[in-house]
């Protein structure tokens, strides 16, 4: 057996494994948040329930995407009678998606539109289910649902998707008319609804809730206020995003989100977002889309003048309020190089007017050398949406400056700084911060793959150089080639011959050791 062939074709085989392992690799890595859908919307999401292609192909769809798994779900939704200029309504929805991969919507509409032109006059339930692969299964004819209901406009209409037997369970039912509507689906083995921590959608599917509406061109509207809340559900966090795209031809008219997920630190407050002309706010139970945006507060000017270390540092600061909120401040930071400075204000302080000042004051540390300081300050506040009656928050309001110490003159000795007066970690920034791991990733990558390509390169050479060796080297006979003698003469002759040279007959030979003699005609046995 040829061991050196076998050697070689091992080292080949596990070359080419190596070479397929760094492509599969590098192949299977995400491509960060650059893709076709991202987590700023829903653009690659198929079109739920109703299909506008022809008439009304603008969909636009305002919601929330939940963190955390839930085995059943359950939401009160105010029944809004509203209409856009095409005399179609909006549908109000709750969104389920399974571990099994299927979604689950069910809802009530006001006057929802058909695919080719005119609406369903009124208030109907909607429900769909889509596969895992994005294909609208239920109802069988495919496309959305509509089932009749009583609701009149101002009810509370309460949504729920619940598993129930191996099905799900989509029903809407009317407190104040006790009308009730329902369907129910099989699970497909589902048992829980699950929450997206990493991004708004799956494949364009998502738990959570939607304010969906069709329109005939792009709309960048806001339409009424729309309250969902849940007595059950305690969110911790939730996406929020807004999206419009053409459903007739996929190209999206706008989409953004939060870039992760708003934490609900405050049970009270609301968080806010908005954009392309309309808003939303959430908060643990509730949800209110159909907002209009609003300007937030700003700082436009800052007055810190010259302190003495160990002081009081008064200033002011000069807040606008183009939208004429009701707001107020809630609380304020001052963070410098040396970490936390102490603060004094009169909180909270109301501002319902274009612009106030903002008069506070930091406290300096008397260990604070000569100089000037640059100061980052921090303002958190919020504001009263009329229209809900809810206390919203919004970003921090930050601004810097820099203050002049006067204080000893003496240097501080090397490698000290003056201790700070508070807290020394650096103050929160008021939102989310996404992380970027791409570099750290790449750097990870290499580590694995340049030294599976060096082994894959050392590996390759040491085959060819064993092939080459084993084709060069000198190959021994397979063995002694024996005289050949004719049967018929006994003479000598070659196998290779057609006819003996000695006598002419046909060349029948026998090797040496069957003749009698190399000269002696072999006996006649006969």
């Amino acid at each position: 057996m040829n061991y050196s062939r076998v050697f070689v074709i091992i080292l080949l085989v596990f070359g080419s494994c190596s070479l397929a392992a760094f492509q599969m690799y590098s192949h299977s890595m995400p491509f960060s948040l650059a893709q076709a859908h991202n987590p700023l919307g829903f653009g690659s999401q198929p079109s739920p329930l109703a299909r506008g292609y022809q008439v009304y192909p603008y969909d636009e769809q305002v919601g929330e995407t939940f963190t955390q798994d839930f085995t059943s779900l359950s939401f009160n939704v105010t029944a809004v009678a509203q209409t856009g200029s095409d005399g179609v309504g909006p549908a109000y929805l709750l969104n389920g998606l399974t571990n099994a991969g299927y979604w689950y919507q069910i809802g009530i509409s006001w006057n929802w539109p058909h695919s080719t032109g005119g609406y369903n006059a009124g208030f109907s339930m909607n429900y769909e289910v889509f596969n895992p692969y994005g294909t609208s299964v239920f109802p069988l004819a495919g496309g959305g649902g509509i089932q009749a209901i009583s609701v009149n406009a101002g009810d509370t209409v309460l949504l729920s998707l619940n598993f129930s037997t191996g099905n799900v369970l989509m029903q809407a039912h009317d407190f104040n008319t006790g009308s009730s509507a329902s369907q129910m689906y099989s699970a497909s083995y589902a048992s829980y609804f699950i929450g997206l921590s990493s991004s708004n959608s799956q494949n364009g599917f998502f738990t959570g809730l939607m304010t969906e509406q069709y329109h005939s061109q792009p709309y960048y509207g806001t339409g009424q206020p729309v309250t969902y809340a849940s007595s059950d559900i305690n969110m911790s966090s939730a996406w929020m995003w807004m999206d419009e795209f053409n459903t007739a031809t996929g190209q999206t008219v706008f989409q953004d989100g939060t870039t992760s997920p708003v934490l609900f630190d405050n049970p009270t407050l609301f968080q806010y977002f908005s954009t392309n002309g309309t808003a939303e706010v959430s908060s643990p139970k509730e949800l209110v889309t159909g907002l209009s945006p609003i300007q937030p507060l700003s700082i436009e000017s800052t007055n810190l003048p010259a302190a003495n270390a160990g002081e009081r540092a008064p200033f002011t600061l000069r807040i606008k309020n183009p939208s004429l909120l009701n707001a107020k401040i809630t609380g304020l930071k001052a963070s410098t190089s040396l970490g936390n400075f102490n603060t004094s204000a009169t909180l909270p302080f109301t501002i319902n007017t274009q612009s106030a000042n903002f008069t506070v004051a930091i406290i300096l540390p008397a260990s604070l050398y000569r100089g000037n300081l640059t100061v980052t300050i921090r303002v958190s506040w919020q504001f009263l949406d009329t229209r809900i009656d809810r206390s919203v928050t919004l970003a921090d309001l930050t601004t810097g400056a820099t203050l002049q110490v006067n204080g000893s003159t003496a240097p501080p000795p090397p490698g000290s700084n003056p201790p700070p007066t508070g807290p020394t970690t650096p103050p929160s920034t008021g939102q989310p911060k996404s992380q970027n791991t791409t570099s750290g990733l790449v750097t990870r990558l290499r580590g694995v793959l340049i030294p599976v390509a060096l082994g894959f390169i050392v590996l390759v050479t040491l085959a060819v150089v064993m092939v080459v060796r084993e084709e060069t080297r000198p190959r021994p006979q397979s063995g002694v080639l024996l005289p050949q003698f004719c049967i018929t003469c006994g003479g000598q002759t070659n196998p290779t011959m057609l006819f003996c040279p000695n006598c002419g007959h046909p060349n029948t030979t026998l090797p040496q050791e069957q003749s009698s003699s190399p000269f002696e005609k072999p006996s006649d046995t006969s």
